[in-house]
């Protein structure tokens, strides 16, 4: 199982990202849980107390649930994903059923805020945008699903977007493995983390060599943190041969093809569907 961290500040474009990986891989293969679904159930609050909540703050969010959810799904266990209502600002009756897969995605505003979240995360990404382009993106989206006038969406911009993203989203950055600029329409980046995790069941035997290849091939569409593990760059160096093919002869003769690994890859998916009760 590979559990995947993707966040971002409102209107940065992660969500596109986790469908644009979802959709590219089989069907079943991703299960995604999204953070907003773990607001602080608020039942015993008047609805316009429940009116007040920032749901940009830290606070805002049941940290040690989520946390626990993942680490069932990590062990094997299904869960009861909890659901969460704007109307009414607090968490419903229904919930989700999720069973454990591949590869879970965790996504939301801070995803890599809490560290003992963090800490059951194989791989960490940060979605990143412009502020202004945040902004435009989150008027349009906003006014048209929402139906919110223009002056609240700027007034609440700078009261409690802006302030919250500065605070609390910007500095997790320094958590993450990888940081996505300009979100869901970096394509090149969302294809390579659909490689990254379709060749992360391949045990990469040239690891030394493949090491030293990339060396002659640094690539640009995506910002490594420091913190990016011996093992995450030798697959992600894998993927970047695969993307960018070297122009002479040192790509390893029996390094697999992208249409060899995505084979395996559903393969060994459609053996553990077939092999479930």
């Amino acid at each position: 199982m590979l559990i995947i961290g993707i966040a971002g500040g409102t209107g940065s474009g992660k969500t596109t990202v986790v469908k644009k990986i979802r959709e590219s891989l089989p069907e079943g293969a991703v299960a995604v849980i999204p953070q907003d679904s773990y607001y602080n159930d608020q039942t015993d609050m008047p609805l316009e107390e429940r009116k007040k909540t920032n749901f940009d703050h830290p606070d805002a969010f049941e940290w040690p649930l989520l946390s626990h959810q993942i680490a069932e799904l990590r062990a094997g266990r299904a869960i009861e994903q909890p659901t969460y209502s704007y109307i009414t600002c607090t968490r419903l009756k229904e919930t989700v059923h999720v069973e454990p897969c591949d590869v879970i995605i965790v996504e939301g505003i801070m995803t890599l805020y809490d560290k003992d979240l963090r800490d059951l995360m194989d791989l960490k990404i940060l979605v990143d945008a412009e502020p202004d382009e945040r902004l435009l993106r989150v008027i349009e989206r906003d006014i048209a699903e929402r139906g919110h006038p223009l002056e609240m969406l700027i007034t609440k911009y700078r009261n409690i977007l802006k302030p919250m993203h500065d605070e609390f989203i910007e500095p997790t950055k320094q958590y993450a493995d990888i940081i996505i600029p300009n979100g869901g329409d970096n394509e090149r980046a969302i294809q390579m983390m659909r490689m990254y995790i379709l060749l992360r069941p391949h045990a990469p035997e040239q690891s030394q060599e493949i090491n030293s290849i990339a060396r002659y091939r640094p690539h640009r569409t995506m910002r490594h943190s420091r913190q990016t593990s011996a093992s995450q760059a030798t697959t992600l160096a894998e993927v970047c041969l695969l993307l960018f093919p070297l122009p002479f002869p040192t790509r390893p003769p029996d390094f697999p093809s992208e249409k060899i690994i995505q084979h395996q890859f559903r393969t060994k998916h459609q053996a553990k569907n077939a092999s479930s009760p």
